[in-house]
């Protein structure tokens, strides 16, 4: 006896906890005694927490003040159901169905409540309801009726059925209506009765409104539908045939699109058996009812053709879970044209969908792709067109062969370098050979000058932007930074970027992403940095025009790049080399610089490095006429104009010049970051 009693309360046990309903055991005080998983689940609450509330704690329909009242009603009716609401821990509060139940145990008064989530239902409900307010172009009968049996309304499409329902004062004087009415309103239920109105036959839906007291009467005519049921044959031999052969679901429905017969895919497909599928409406395939009523009104259409373009619908299967299905739908009529239902083959689709995904993407990609090289190409082609001012490094100093050996030491890493040097020392020069030796010299060395640039399109430039992000912009542009994906980008005057976009620029750096202008989606590149300046970025951090994390950053591989003065021994080399390079150019053949003219170049500060050299050997290429570079007047004269102080003087003389004038404007500071040591 005592094993059969431990039985049954394992099997009781085992039934409350498995309840896809919550139960609640609760005292005559509205203190949870026993709550199942299910309530735990549906209210979001563990079951330690649900055992320290009560039911005002969950229930806003009852409140404490009102909980006596409630237990006065089910002490006395022991069992009813009614609808209430429930409360989750996160506060949204959702419609039940509350089945109560009275127990008395050994003197003392128990509760045990039996819950269920009707949201679905509540919807479904009210859409019905909101569809009953606009009944008035509907091609069906529609008719409010009172409780007295009077019709309150009824529209166009019920004028012949009202007259063999009532009397001249809309009264219904037909006693099966009568007794249906007073049913339907006592009961709150639903009833659906045939009607036979002079040659017509009717399907009539009689449905209480929620707290009212009159009904809505729907109806459908049917006329045709029971003519075709009549006249309906099919063969069984080929019916069975031909469901066994196709893999597709095959679903056939009657006239209002209630299913009568289904294959063996369609079992499987949907997981119901034949007996739970065949009678149900239709609308339990599909995951959206109202895509359902869609279809439903289109294939009842009067003039539906007789046969559908395939769809692609959101199919539901019994246990929940939805696919994606092609569907395509006939009508099928007997010999003499009348309907007698549908036939929908429904496929599967969902691996055919997630393939066509990846397809779009992989699309999607090439597409990307081919923007970037088309923008790449454009830039390039700019690039080819632009005049480099060197062709090679041309050097015998060993400062400068000092600089070109941290540019082998790094070209091969991915660091971020700071070229450091003053106008004309050939930066930009140093960057595209740190690019040409490293593995990314395949793509492209994408060159920004930051001091070129108006303020207002820097950032469009370095991040690019979408069609319409502001005024003027008319098409989408690709950024200097997206261009250089998987390449090297070189941000020359680093020192002029505004401060606003400094943070931006320590966000790629860090991060490797950025947003285009216009654009909140993330882009991601791999691109290796290469800054230069002529500016002391630390006097410039100092002064608060340069963000200090963005110049640690910068700074973590610094290339100093000496000025021409001070490496003289590179300057004949160079006069050479630019003398050759522009004779070339110019179909001239100069053999002979005079010594006076070197002596002079090579004495000269170059305040305007390389570059300023280069321009002067192209000027005087030009001028010259024989086959010795020209020393005409004005050529003298620029270089008097810039420089006569230090003309006539020797290196040291110059070394020593520099260096009083560096001390002068240190105050005669020498160590420290502001020393002239420093800036020497």
């Amino acid at each position: 006896m005592k094993h059969g009693i431990t039985v049954e309360k394992l099997l009781s046990q085992f039934t409350f906890e498995r309840s896809s309903d919550a139960i609640f055991w609760v005292d005559e005080h509205a203190r949870f005694l026993s709550v199942n998983q299910a309530a735990c689940q549906n209210l979001g609450f563990t079951r330690d927490e649900l055992l320290c509330m009560n039911v005002y704690d969950i229930n806003p329909d009852y409140p404490k003040v009102q909980w006596n009242e409630l237990w006065n009603r089910i002490k006395h009716e022991k069992a009813f159901t009614l609808q209430s609401h429930h409360k989750r821990k996160n506060g949204c509060v959702f419609p039940v169905e509350i089945t109560v139940n009275y127990i008395e145990f050994e003197g003392k008064e128990y509760s045990c409540s039996f819950v269920r989530d009707i949201t679905e239902r509540t919807l479904q409900e009210e859409q019905i309801k909101l569809l009953a307010q606009f009944p008035a172009d509907s091609p069906h009968p529609v008719l409010r009726i009172s409780k007295n049996h009077t019709v309150l309304y009824a529209n166009k499409a019920s004028d012949q059925l009202v007259k063999t329902i009532s009397n001249d004062n809309a009264v219904i004087k037909l006693p099966r209506w009568r007794n249906l009415i007073n049913e339907v309103i006592s009961s709150n239920s639903t009833k659906q009765i045939e009607h036979i109105s002079g040659t017509q036959t009717f399907s009539l839906t009689f449905a209480p409104f929620s707290q009212s007291e009159y009904i809505h009467v729907y109806g459908y005519d049917i006329t045709e539908r029971k003519h075709a049921e009549e006249q309906m044959l099919f063969s069984k031999a080929k019916f069975e045939a031909l469901f066994r052969s196709v893999g597709d679901a095959i679903v056939f429905t009657n006239p209002r699109l209630v299913i009568i017969a289904v294959n063996r895919a369609a079992i499987e497909m949907f997981g119901y058996s034949s007996e739970e599928i065949i009678g149900q409406d239709k609308s339990i395939l599909y995951h959206s009812p109202a895509l359902f009523q869609t279809h439903k009104q289109t294939r009842l259409c009067p003039t539906c053709k007789e046969r559908f373009s395939p769809a692609e619908i959101e199919c539901q299967r019994k246990d929940g879970s939805v696919f994606v299905g092609e569907s395509l739908a006939s009508i099928i009529k007997d010999d003499n044209g009348l309907l007698l239902g549908f036939a929908s083959i429904i496929r599967d689709i969902t691996e055919r969908k997630k393939t066509e995904e990846n397809l779009r993407n992989a699309l999607k990609e090439v597409q990307q792709l081919k923007n970037r090289l088309e923008a790449e190409n454009v830039y390039l082609q700019s690039e080819i067109q632009l005049q480099h001012n060197f062709e090679e490094i041309i050097t015998q100093s060993a400062p400068l062969q000092k600089a070109l050996q941290r540019v082998e030491q790094v070209a091969s890493t991915d660091t971020t370098v700071l070229i450091l040097g003053e106008t004309g020392t050939g930066k930009e020069l140093f960057a595209r050979a740190i690019h040409n030796i490293s593995h990314r010299s395949s793509r492209p060395l994408v060159k920004v000058n930051c001091a070129a640039l108006p303020e207002n399109l820097i950032e469009s430039e370095l991040f690019g932007h979408e069609k319409g992000a502001f005024t003027g912009a008319i098409s989408r542009k690709i950024g200097r930074f997206e261009l250089a994906d998987n390449g090297t980008i070189f941000l020359d005057e680093i020192g002029d970027l505004p401060i606003a976009l400094q943070s931006k620029l320590l966000r790629i750096i860090q991060e490797g992403e950025f947003e285009r202008l216009g654009n909140p989606y993330t882009f991601k590149v791999n691109v290796r940095i290469i800054a230069a300046t002529n500016r002391n970025l630390e006097q410039a951090v100092e002064n608060g025009l340069f963000r200090e994390d963005l110049y640690y950053r910068l700074n973590v591989f610094p290339i100093i790049i000496p000025p021409l003065r001070n490496r003289p021994d590179d300057i004949p080399l160079l006069i050479n080399h630019f003398t050759g390079k522009f004779s070339a150019r110019m179909g001239k053949k100069i053999i002979s610089i005079p010594q006076n003219t070197l002596k002079m170049l090579t004495h000269y500060a170059w305040p305007g490095n390389v570059r300023e050299l280069e321009n002067i050997i192209e000027r005087a290429v030009i001028l010259s006429s024989s086959d010795t570079l020209a020393t005409d007047e004005l050529f003298g004269h620029t270089l008097n104009k810039k420089g006569s102080s230090l003309l006539d003087a020797t290196l040291p003389e110059i070394e020593k010049k520099l260096i009083a004038e560096t001390l002068e404007k240190c105050r005669w500071v020498i160590e420290g970051p502001h020393g002239a040591a420093r800036r020497i």
